[in-house]
């Protein structure tokens, strides 16, 4: 069987005619397959009006957003970490209860053996002194502490702290940095809807063979975003 192949959307050609400042007007055509990329294309084209010259691809697109009225994307802005949650304090479960008295009562204890005994002698006398000896090191040789648990999870909090401070401030710089490009675009944008007069925005159907007049944002009435 013959795979299908996907039809390419349709090219549509549209027609602006503008003006800026005092200049005589201006015809321009683009091709798009829908209208807003068509005023998405336009916007792009008068950014040779402005003062400031070559524009990074922020900048552009920060001039875009502002021309053609675009939602803020503050909140999804590339480069943004997310912020982990602060560790809560640790809350270790009670302590078993101790035994009681009378339990430590029944507990056989062994009593002392004389090393001067018979029984002691037969065992080897003071041949066994120095098993014993060596029993008595090991019982009252100094254990390795356990380290204590408040104070390992205080070091993971501490840690947790400097880590959200530094994912804040990194995201800040971000921010602040959109919003500063923002603020510029937005001047540069009121700047141009000033100067800019767009005497024609049309739609050519080819069926028909006629041009359609379309809405536009570059005026500082229209104030409905036009392009999502």
């Amino acid at each position: 069987m013959k795979k299908k192949h996907e039809r390419e959307p349709e090219q549509i050609q549209y027609h602006f005619e503008y003006a800026i400042g005092e200049d005589l007007p201006v015809e321009i055509y683009l091709t798009a397959t829908v209208q807003e990329e068509a005023i998405r294309s336009f916007a792009r084209h008068c950014i040779r009006f402005l003062d400031a010259k070559n524009l990074s691809d922020e900048q552009q697109e920060a001039f875009l957003n502002a021309v053609l009225q675009t939602e803020d994307s503050s909140k999804h802005l590339p480069g943004i970490l997310p912020v982990p949650e602060r560790l809560p304090d640790l809350e270790l479960p009670q302590d078993s209860p101790k035994p009681s008295s009378q339990e430590i009562q029944e507990t056989p204890v062994s009593e002392p053996k004389d090393p001067l005994s018979e029984d002691n002698a037969e065992a080897g006398g003071f041949g066994s002194g120095p098993s014993e000896e060596q029993d008595a090191t090991e019982l009252f040789a100094p254990q390795p502490s356990k380290p204590d648990p408040h104070e390992e999870h205080k070091r993971k909090q501490i840690e947790r702290e400097s880590e959200i401070e530094r994912i804040n401030q990194h995201n800040a710089a971000i921010i602040d940095k959109h919003q500063r490009l923002t603020g510029e675009a937005l001047s540069q944008a009121q700047w141009l809807k000033g100067q800019l007069r767009v005497l024609t925005f049309e739609e050519h159907n080819r069926w028909s063979d006629k041009w359609t007049a379309l809405p536009h944002p570059f005026s500082d009435g229209q104030d409905t975003p036009l392009v999502g």
